[in-house]
Order: C-alpha cells, then sequence, then structure tokens
C-alpha cells in the first residue's frame, strides 16, 4: 500500500524535477525543477524520512525535465539534459554526494525536447541516451542514440529503432541485462507500445497486458 509521508521540511512545490536513488549513500537525489519563482538549480536529498537541502560550491545550470540516473561504475548520480530558460541543454553532470562536476566532451548530442531518457548500460559500463523525438530515418547525420564513455558521447547506429516520440520511459532492466522503452507521445497520439534494447537493436515486444498509452511517466527497477 502506498503510505502519505509528511517530512517537516521539503522542496517548495515544483514540476518535472530530476530525481534518482543514489545506490551507494542510499537516499534520493533530486535537482533543479519548475517552481513558481521559476526554473530551480536546488540540489535536495531524501533519506526516506526527512529531505535535505544541499549546498555544493558549483551546480548544473537552472534546468527542469533534466534526466538523472544512478552510475553503478562510478558510484554517482548522473545528470543529462533538461530545459534552461532560453535552450535545451545537453551538459552532463555528476553528483558523489558532495559536488556536482560537470563532464566535458567534444562531441555533444543534439536535442530538441527537454526530457531526454538517460540510463546507466552496466553491461558496457556508459551511459547510455534514446533521443525518442529528435532523429530523421532519412538522415544518418542525426543519430537518436547516444553513449557516453564517462569522457566522450558518441553516436550509435541502430538496425530498428522504435517510431519518434516525445516523453517515454526508459529504464535499464538489470536481470535481463536490456533496457525497457515504453509509451511516449506520438505525432497524433499517445503510445502504448514497449520495445527492448539488446545486443545493440531494438525489437519490439508484445506483452499479454500492459498500461493504457500515456507519456511524461517514469520507469524504475
Amino acid at each position: 500500500d502506498w503510505q502519505k509521508l509528511l517530512p517537516t521540511v521539503s522542496p517548495s512545490p515544483r514540476g518535472a524535477m530530476g530525481m534518482a536513488f543514489d545506490e551507494a549513500r542510499k537516499q534520493m537525489v533530486a535537482y533543479g525543477g519548475q517552481t513558481e519563482a521559476g526554473i530551480s538549480s536546488e540540489t535536495w536529498a531524501f533519506d526516506g524520512v526527512v529531505w535535505k537541502q544541499l549546498s555544493p560550491g558549483l551546480s548544473p545550470p537552472p534546468a527542469y525535465g533534466a534526466a538523472l540516473t544512478y552510475d553503478a561504475a562510478t558510484q554517482r548520480v548522473r545528470l543529462f539534459g533538461g530545459q534552461l530558460e532560453d535552450r535545451v541543454h545537453n551538459g552532463t553532470w555528476s553528483w558523489d554526494g558532495v559536488v556536482w562536476r560537470q563532464d566535458q566532451s567534444a562531441d555533444l548530442p543534439e536535442l530538441s525536447q527537454e526530457s531526454t531518457p538517460l540510463y546507466a548500460n552496466e553491461a558496457k559500463q556508459e551511459l547510455q541516451i534514446f533521443n525518442a523525438a529528435n532523429f530523421d530515418l532519412n538522415d544518418p547525420s542525426v543519430s537518436p542514440g547516444w553513449a557516453f564513455s564517462g569522457r566522450v558521447w558518441s553516436k550509435r547506429a541502430f538496425r530498428a529503432i522504435p517510431t519518434s516520440r516525445r516523453a517515454p520511459a526508459l529504464v535499464w532492466d538489470e536481470a535481463r541485462q536490456s533496457a525497457v522503452l515504453f509509451g511516449g507521445a506520438g505525432d497524433d497520439r499517445l503510445l502504448d507500445d514497449t520495445w527492448l534494447f539488446s545486443g545493440g537493436s531494438w525489437s519490439p515486444i508484445a506483452p499479454t497486458s500492459r498500461p493504457p498509452a500515456r507519456a511524461q511517466h517514469r520507469l524504475v527497477y
């Protein structure tokens, strides 16, 4: 059953805040979001009982819709993307529980949306994104797939890919060593399809039951 928690201190009301569970430090890490006062650059941690606002000396730029995921290979929370005041952010940052550090790369993914699913592929020990709304099947120079080795971003080519969509959910399934994508918003409707990424290629799967079509949702392993 769901249980409503009532911590004495909490972040102010906000939307599109990035969140991920920090396995090394056993706490949720939250960043940014759209508040009534504007776009936030706050970092918060939740240990299951209390929220605590953290005060790192350096932070990513104020953003909402940033993607966060835990990277077991480095024991850090990684942040990618997000919507800034005037543009989409395509920077990558890492959080070690004390400070944010910006990861530099000469080549950066091309983005057209503020919310891009990010996950850590533990089999390859790299971060991967599927930029589902920013590709053209007839233009090979624009890639929907990117991988981050910890030092550089590089494009990934796929033999088959899900149809173009905005705001799908994507997660790494550790037990099956594959990524799972569900839903999103197509050009004219919400989607309820499921795709599996394994062995360098995407393939559709057809479960006997599935959630209703949706977008702007989340998956977690």
